[in-house]
């Protein structure tokens, strides 16, 4: 069905081919199922706040923020390496002679922060599948005993080469954690509270720049060896902890339902399930049926669930949409952040008073994160990413056309306006990005999606990271300040894309997602399509007409922040 179609008849609906092959899936159950996915389509679309979105689904949030907290450990880690840049203890012991004084050069500077992402790259090829395989939990857990052993590298580094590869090992792991975090939590939370936990794996990467900043400021005039490597050894803290955490947690009931495991997930949302929430087992039920309709209906669009399926009809817009989403992390000029404390200790900062505005500039991520939780309620996703944007390209003019000039207080507006673009970004682009990674892909794709995604994001840090140490390094390009003026450029072009092609999913629920990229809506009119995905002709018999009428809460129905078509028998 073309678009064109859709604005003949108003409201989309799901094709006969595609409503025959769900009928053959489903098999007898074709009935029930789809009546039980109707109530909880309907269900998960209730209009909550933030608060009664936590109250509500408590337990889901907990378990969700308890393996989402491994990103810390990547955070600590990123700006840990790049801290030790300006740390003395660290030049007195790796750097190399530059004129009169010892510097950390840039090759050695563009190794060091590469080194994890390279590493990365691996964990996510591996997560992808593994996950698959077995499920959540257990790869989660097998990567946490293998990120205790590579610590020990770091740790006893003796020069670095040996640092490179104890961040390249550490860097696998993290690849796991970036992608597997997110899509548990896409798939063990409800509609209403997804947006927040999705986009609180940008909260846990900013608690990690957080510590990492004040651990660094705290050993900066330590003597010897230790101020260095103490916060490294620091990461230990962590694994044991984490690991419980997924030991006890429940697997996510997609997980099973993909493999036709329905009791085992019916066991995983009764583990979540809270009194508050008002739901029975006749809930779980029905958002059981929600997910083998939605499987269904995913595998008559698509032929599979391979990373080769990412790159079929509709799925290539999905897939190119999410990896241009996760890549303007980098492009929108966020690598400038990484350097504040360069352009602070050229305004005539001491070496501490530098790291004590730097430890304020990174609380931005954990106040942005949450600010970002109301704005992407009321402003939706796309409407924020694209004022994120904005404000970033506004910045980068500013920040651009400082570099043209040199003074003192020319250093302290730089140093001040990156503070200030690190809140605009962490209220926007920061968490908006996790939330609309976790929307856009089919379920069945969802995993392998983000894998894509994180590894164009991972790839662009490669080239970012070689071109920023050079842009700003003096014994290299010396662009200084001006080098904003290239990612200017590259945030300027996806900003164009974005605000033709990213298209809204707030309060989309995955099978209305699905529909409206495979009948190819144009972004713009996501928001305000009609859907009707449980035609009536297609019931097996007519009592499945009533079915849905007793299954769905008519409270539901006034809460919808959408129109969503009730199947009846005169559709």
């Amino acid at each position: 069905m073309s678009s064109s179609s859709y604005e003949a008849q108003d409201v989309l609906r799901v094709e006969d081919h595609e409503s025959d092959a769900i009928r053959s899936e489903l098999g007898s159950d074709y009935g029930k199922v789809v009546a039980g996915a109707e109530a909880a389509a309907i269900h998960e679309q209730q209009d909550l706040g933030v608060v009664e979105a936590f109250r509500k689904h408590w337990k889901a949030a907990l378990w969700s923020l308890g393996l989402s907290t491994a990103l810390v450990m990547e955070g600590y880690d990123v700006v840990v390496i790049n801290s030790f840049y300006g740390s003395n203890a660290f030049i007195d012991r790796f750097g190399t002679v530059v004129g009169n004084s010892k510097v950390i050069t840039a090759p050695w500077q563009t190794g060091l922060s590469n080194s994890a992402l390279v590493g990365e790259v691996i964990g996510l090829l591996v997560q992808g599948w593994a996950s698959d395989r077995w499920g959540y939990r257990p790869v989660y857990m097998t990567s946490m005993v293998f990120m205790t052993l590579t610590i020990f590298i770091p740790v006893f580094a003796q020069s670095l080469p040996m640092l490179s590869a104890g961040e390249v090992l550490m860097g696998i792991p993290w690849g796991v954690f970036q992608t597997l975090t997110t899509t548990y939590a896409a798939e063990i939370c409800p509609t209403q509270l997804r947006p927040y936990m999705t986009s609180y794996v940008c909260f846990c990467w900013g608690l990690g720049i957080f510590l990492s900043s004040i651990v660094v400021r705290a050993t900066l005039n330590m003597a010897g060896q230790w101020a260095w490597r103490m916060p490294f050894a620091l990461q230990w803290v962590w694994p044991v902890p984490l690991f419980l955490i997924a030991y006890f947690a429940p697997e996510s009931p997609w997980h099973y339902a993909r493999k036709g495991r329905y009791e085992e997930a019916k066991a995983s949302l009764r583990k979540m399930q809270t009194t508050q929430s008002g739901e029975d087992e006749s809930h779980i039920d029905n958002k059981v049926s929600l997910m083998r309709h939605t499987n269904a209906l995913e595998k008559a669009e698509t032929a599979g669930a391979s990373y080769l399926e990412c790159f079929r009809k509709a799925n290539v817009r999905r897939t190119l949409l999410v990896c241009i989403v996760y890549s303007l992390q980098w492009w929108c000029g966020n690598p400038l952040m990484s350097y504040s404390v360069v352009f602070f200790r050229r305004a005539g900062l001491s070496q501490n008073n530098a790291f004590n505005l730097n430890i304020i500039m990174n609380t931005t991520y954990m106040i942005g994160t949450v600010s970002s939780w109301f704005l992407l309620r009321g402003m939706g996703r796309r409407t924020l990413y694209l004022l994120g944007a904005s404000f970033c390209c506004l910045h980068l003019i500013l920040i651009g056309t400082l570099g043209f000039f040199d003074s003192t207080s020319i250093s302290w507006a730089i140093g001040s306006l990156l503070i200030t673009f690190a809140l605009a970004y962490n209220c926007t682009i920061g968490p908006g990005a996790y939330t609309i990674i976790a929307e856009i892909p089919s379920s069945r794709l969802l995993a392998k999606s983000i894998v894509l995604a994180r590894l164009t994001y991972v790839l662009t840090g490669l080239v970012t990271n070689t071109l920023t140490p050079r842009m700003l390094s003096p014994d290299a390009w010396n662009w200084g300040a001006r080098g904003a003026f290239l990612y200017l450029g590259t945030c300027g072009l996806i900003l164009v894309i974005l605000f033709f092609q990213l298209p809204e999913s707030r309060n989309r629920t995955t099978a209305e997602m699905d529909e409206l990229f495979h009948h190819g809506i144009p972004a713009r009119k996501f928001a305000s399509t009609k859907l009707d995905l449980y035609h009536a002709k297609h019931f097996a018999t007519p009592n499945d007409g009533a079915r849905i009428a007793s299954l769905t809460d008519s409270k539901d129905e006034k809460d919808l922040d959408h129109p969503v078509n009730i199947a009846t028998l005169d559709a």
